[in-house]
């Protein structure tokens, strides 16, 4: 389904006559808002929906289309047979997933007028290309493309290899004395398909002779018998083929043009894990009938079964299923067939069950879940992936409340066993990080995985998550990271990191780590560490601490290799503390301290005492200076700390506002410092003002400058006011190591934009704001470079916010009360040149929106440039 018709079916559904705007679809599709506002427009082009006339637009469904729509569902149960939806595709595992397109294909072939198009189907061994053949010929049956009686004839290729002129008399016919052996005449098999199909398997061994006669009877519905040069027989045959080769070395071009329609069916472990899985349930429902027994599979089995990789594919997989209900048939007297992994004999380990007396109704139940994560799409990062995920919950919640109808959701064995496993698993996991889900938060993660594992249309999202956002939702991943450990158990596929994405943003709402400063307890033993920290993260009451059990042979190195590793994974501007229980502090103090870009404190023979104070300490957002004031006497340890915020050249961003925009302006600057000789740290605005009154310049040693949105004063670090650098009341001044001058200019170009973006976002309603600067900024260079001038920060921001809202104004027609003061009739000669200057220069946009700017808007621009341009 195509995004446009997505949209449109999403708000039939989902939205009353309030209607939508282009930054609601935008945001529930995670698409632009002019992307959005684009396909808005264009169903109400096309009369499926109308536009409303206030601002912001909305879109609703017109009254009468939503009648007539009622209407035509009312009439569906009312409408003749022959006029009801054909559903025998539905029979085919993945017709509404990675199927879907290959279905389309075959209703296409079979609805092309006249005598349909001929097909071919690509795949290994096993997929079911001869299964899928004959639903297509069902489907032109009760489509009615061909007769109730059609026939449906079946030739392997394979069985006549080495027999070309044989193969041609089965294709053919021939007539009497065609070769030794024909004493009669015999009709060939495009004779006996004549008004229905004829189903060719394994067409590579077709020799080019026989493709030569195959693709003339395409052309013309005419062939010759064998051995008969003179008459020409018709026949009106739809011909299908398959082949497990590939086409382009086994088939003439000549006979691959008369095929227009070419599809392939995937292997078994190229299927979602929604579609093996109803694949592998489908195997043991059918022989539950067979064999006229319940089949219980244990979990273990069962996931083999998912997982199996044999040259058959599906046919493999079905085989297997066979020999393991007939060896249990053949050995079992129960009424109840156990089927278990060697050696495994308990009860508890059976979770999937299928009935003989009838097919469940609930195995059309997995499939309620198609298409649900499609509100996921590639490229997203945390923040947007938080956006959808009520969406995706609301979504689940009104496909199960539409199953209640026909199925007690709760009682499907595969669902009740994942339920289970989530009940059983995440507070015990949780309880050692501090935490605990309450029933509603586990029944929303538990629908969650479900919904993403019999998504049958699901392979996956590749998500753009960037280093930044990895270190932030850090501790929340190691949460879900170990949760799914336990509930999906040996599921490996992207399914699992996918449900690692999305959980940890959804768990990041439902918990909050309040330390801020990493903690890491490093102890020899087999669960020494482990223990110390559950324990201390429990009685807080938050992921205070992280855990390394270390063998008791462990040397020192090893151990320092470790820590390395993680520290590169964590955040730690704001300090790391190392509790560790033997070892040489200094060795471990020198070849750490190096990767961590706060301070580092390393506490030796630590014990649970300890740590429970100093996790207290951090829970409470104590910092490594209050954490160093710590009385140690009490404890008999002893502490080595680094003091200073970075081992190397630092650059320190803060921001009263929030982390946020401190993290913006971090981003900047790593286009022009080498961040690998330059370390660029974010700090709390309150801290860094904390500790600028200290007065310490040992904390800020290695510090070049602090840039800060609030003006800050300090006698041991120079400190930049980025609202001054903005407003062009400052000039930045860096090392030339740091910054040349000319990066310096885009470093402030670069800063400017980014606050100036911040207002264009609140002054524009439709159009994207960070495109629409991109823009401007080549608007402002054209000017630049046309006079030769540098505009100053002040004029630059103030053509960022006049010009693009005025691109908005134009393109919606809207009308501003400074034209009507602009004399156009006044224009004089220098005033002229720059009107015609600056259509030049908005060339690009006014194609771009197909607008058209006046020159009384030009004329606007001018004033606000004649000051400068003029000198």
């Amino acid at each position: 389904m195509e995004a446009k018709e997505e949209i449109y079916q999403y708000i039939r559904k989902n939205i009353k006559e309030d209607g939508v705007t282009a930054q609601s679809i935008a945001e529930i599709f995670g698409i632009k808002r002019n992307v959005a506002s684009h396909y808005l427009n264009l169903l109400e082009k096309e009369g499926k929906l109308q536009k409303g006339t206030n601002r912001p637009v909305h879109f609703s469904i017109p009254t009468d289309t939503e009648k007539k729509a009622e209407e035509c569902n009312n009439m569906i149960d009312e409408r003749p047979a022959a006029q009801k939806e054909v559903s025998v595709f539905s029979k085919f595992i993945g017709y509404n997933g990675s199927m879907e397109q290959v279905i389309e294909k075959c209703k296409a072939a079979v609805n092309y007028p006249v005598n349909g198009l001929t097909m071919i189907i690509c795949g290994a061994s096993g997929v079911g290309k001869s299964y899928l053949a004959s639903l297509i010929h069902q489907y032109a049956v009760e489509s009615g493309a061909v007769e109730k009686n059609a026939p449906f004839v079946v030739l392997n290729c394979a069985d006549y290899a080495n027999n070309s002129e044989l193969l041609s008399s089965v294709l053919f016919g021939h007539v009497k004395g065609a070769f030794t052996g024909a004493n009669e005449e015999k009709q060939g098999l495009l004779a006996e398909a004549d008004g229905g199909y004829l189903f060719l398997d394994e067409v590579h061994n077709l020799s080019a002779e026989n493709q030569e006669k195959l693709f003339l009877f395409i052309d013309s519905q005419k062939y010759r018998m064998l051995g008969d040069s003179k008459n020409w027989q018709t026949a009106k045959v739809r011909l299908l083929f398959a082949t497990t080769e590939d086409i382009h070395s086994t088939l003439l071009a000549t006979f691959r043009r008369r095929i227009p329609f070419e599809i392939r069916i995937p292997d078994f472990l190229e299927r979602s894990y929604g579609e093996r899985f109803l694949l592998v349930s489908s195997f043991f429902q059918n022989e539950a009938e067979i064999l006229k027994k319940n089949i219980c599979v244990d979990s273990e089995y069962f996931r083999r079964m998912l997982n199996l990789h044999e040259e058959g594919n599906i046919g493999a997989v079905k085989s297997k299923i066979k020999v393991l209900c007939a060896q249990a048939y053949s050995q079992q007297r129960e009424e109840e067939l156990r089927i278990t992994t060697p050696g495994k004999e308990s009860s508890d380990s059976f979770h999937f069950y299928w009935n003989r007396p009838e097919k469940k109704k609930w195995m059309s139940s997995y499939q309620i879940f198609s298409n649900i994560t499609g509100c996921f799409v590639p490229g997203m990062n945390y923040s947007k992936i938080e956006e959808v995920l009520d969406l995706f919950l609301q979504t689940i919640t009104r496909r199960l409340e539409e199953n209640k109808k026909e199925n007690n959701f709760c009682e499907i064995p595969p669902f009740r066993h994942y339920e289970e496993k989530c009940r059983n698993s995440i507070n015990k996991i949780l309880k050692s990080y501090g935490y605990r889900l309450n029933e509603l938060e586990i029944d929303e993660f538990y629908k969650m995985v479900i919904a993403v594992l019999f998504d049958e249309t699901f392979f996956g999202a590749a998500f753009k998550i960037s280093g930044y956002e990895k270190k932030k939702y850090r501790k929340y991943e190691v949460m879900i990271s170990r949760i799914l450990d336990a509930v999906l158990e040996d599921y490996n596929d992207n399914v699992r990191e996918f449900l690692q994405t999305i959980l940890t943003v959804w768990l990041s709402d439902k918990v909050k780590v309040k330390s801020k400063i990493n903690a890491l307890i490093l102890m020899h033993g087999e669960h020494s560490a482990s223990s110390m920290a559950s324990l201390a993260n429990e009685m807080i009451g938050d992921y205070v601490y992280e855990a390394f059990d270390m063998p008791i042979q462990v040397h020192t190195e090893d151990l320092i290799v470790k820590v390395n590793d993680y520290v590169r994974d964590i955040e730690t501007n704001e300090g790391l503390v190392l509790l560790v229980d033997m070892g040489s502090l200094e060795r471990m103090y020198d070849k750490i301290s190096c990767n961590v870009d706060g301070d580092l404190v390393i506490v030796n023979n630590v014990s649970t005492a300890f740590a429970l104070e100093l996790g207290f300490s951090l829970f409470d957002k104590a910092d490594i200076y209050r954490i160093t004031q710590m009385d140690m006497s009490q404890f008999n340890m002893k502490m080595q700390y680094y003091k200073g915020l970075s081992q190397k050249p630092n650059i320190i961003v803060s921001c009263i506002s929030g982390e946020g925009i401190a993290v913006e302006i971090k981003e900047i600057l790593s286009r022009y410092v080498n961040t690998d000789e330059i370390d660029i740290l974010t700090m709390d605005y309150s801290e860094l003002k904390k500790q600028l009154n200290r007065g310490s310049a040992e904390d800020f040693h290695n510090t070049i400058v602090v840039f800060t949105t609030t003006p800050l004063s300090s006698t041991v670090v120079p400190v930049m006011n980025v609202e001054d650098l903005v407003n062009g009341f400052t000039n930045p001044s860096f090392p030339e190591f740091m910054l040349n001058k000319e990066n310096v200019r885009e470093f402030t170009n670069d800063i400017i934009k980014l606050f100036t973006l911040k207002g264009v976002a609140s002054r524009l309603r439709f159009l994207n704001p960070e495109v629409v600067m991109q823009e401007v900024d080549q608007v402002i260079r054209g000017y630049e470079n046309y006079y030769h001038v540098q505009l100053p920060n002040f004029l630059r921001i103030n053509l960022f916010l006049h010009t693009s809202t005025m691109i908005e104004r134009v393109l919606v027609k809207e009308e501003s009360g400074k034209i009507d003061s602009i004399d156009t009739e006044g224009i004089n000669e220098e005033s002229r040149k720059f009107i015609e200057v600056s259509k030049d220069i908005f060339k690009s946009i006014m194609m771009k929106y197909k607008i058209e700017i006046s020159d009384a808007e030009y004329l606007l621009l001018y004033q606000i440039l004649q000051s400068v341009i003029q000198k």
